[in-house]
This record gives structure tokens, C-alpha cells and sequence, in this order.
């Protein structure tokens, strides 16, 4: 049954509340009653729409995963060559710009001391997603060590798309570091 515009608006105002707590104070230092607050409504109404922070978190993480799937089924496979990298880093930078909160979101609260299993899952999916497209990605994936270059070269590549959007100047040269890894990568495990 479709929710009425108000109730889908009240739903939204949650969940940008959310996203910007998350974003100002780290998804740890954020409470159901400070989201409830900064979206103008009680804890109580939070609760028909979510269950929990975890759930807004969760939908935050989800609707980015839509577009990181889009960037990632771009990828030029099997064995792109550097100019390729670059210019599918540059379409995942243009993508980045336009969900910017959510690229940060995701890379600040990957970085917490607990990591939410909404961001556990978006890091599945882009790993998959990059070893059904890139053989040196699942080749690195039958290994600890491989695992661990894997999860290093992407952590590499989100932080670069954060700097790139929060000042494009310097990060264009983040996001060449970043291509530089990235292909190094590549090559290593072809």
C-alpha cells in the first residue's frame, strides 16, 4: 500500500537527518532521539518508519549501492590497461560528486570501530561485483593476502573519491594515486 506524500515526507526528512548526523557525528555518536529531533518529529514517528538507526543507515547504504552497481558494470574487463582505469575512475568520481554524502557516509563509517552490516554488505558487493568483471580480483580473493591488497586498494580508491568531492583540486591527484594502485593491482595478480 503506498505511503501518503505526507507520511513519504516525513520518511525522508528522517532519513536526511540521519545522514547528516551520521556524517557530523560519526553513526556511533548518533541516538534515535537526536535523528527524531533534527528531522521535527517524535521518536515515536521515527519508529513507524524505521526500526531502528541501523534500518536508516541501512537505506542510506542501499540506495548508494544502486549507483555503485551502474559505475561497477562499467568497469572495462578483462585486463583494462591504465587510460581504461582512468577513465572509469573519473565516470566513479562523477557519480561520487553527485552522492557525495553518501560516498563519505559509507568510507567514514566503514571506519568505525564496529562496522554496521549494512557497510559490510556494500563492500561485499563491490568486491563481487569487481572479481565477476576483473579476474585479478578474484584471483586475489582466494587468499588472505590477496583479500587484504583488495579491501587496501579499495579503501585507497573511496578515500580518494571523498577528497575528490570535498575539494577537486587535490583530489584529482588523490584519484591518479588511486588509478596508479589500482593498476598496479591489476598487474600483479594477472
Amino acid at each position: 500500500m503506498p505511503h501518503s506524500p505526507r507520511k513519504r515526507a516525513t520518511r525522508v526528512k528522517i532519513y536526511e537527518a540521519a545522514r547528516d548526523l551520521f556524517l557530523e557525528q560519526g553513526y556511533d555518536g548518533v541516538t534515535v532521539e537526536q535523528i527524531a529531533s533534527r528531522a521535527g518529529t517524535r521518536r515515536s514517528t521515527l519508529y513507524t518508519h524505521f526500526r531502528d538507526k541501523e534500518a536508516i543507515l541501512t537505506a542510506l547504504i542501499y540506495d548508494y549501492m544502486d549507483a555503485v552497481r551502474e559505475v561497477i558494470a562499467q568497469v572495462p574487463g578483462p585486463s583494462p590497461d591504465r587510460s581504461e582505469i582512468d577513465k572509469w575512475i573519473k565516470s566513479f568520481a562523477a557519480m561520487a560528486a553527485q552522492k557525495q554524502m553518501h560516498t563519505a557516509l559509507v568510507m567514514r563509517t566503514g571506519s568505525s570501530r564496529q562496522v554496521p552490516i549494512a557497510v559490510i554488505e556494500f563492500g561485499n558487493l563491490v568486491t563481487t561485483g569487481l572479481a565477476a568483471r576483473l579476474p585479478a580480483f578474484k584471483k586475489a580473493m582466494s587468499s588472505g593476502k590477496g583479500r587484504a591488497r583488495v579491501q587496501s586498494v579499495l579503501r585507497e580508491l573511496g578515500w580518494a573519491l571523498v577528497h575528490h568531492v570535498e575539494d577537486p583540486t587535490l583530489g584529482k591527484h588523490h584519484l591518479q594515486v588511486a588509478g596508479e594502485w589500482f593498476d598496479a593491482f591489476l598487474r600483479h595478480y594477472e
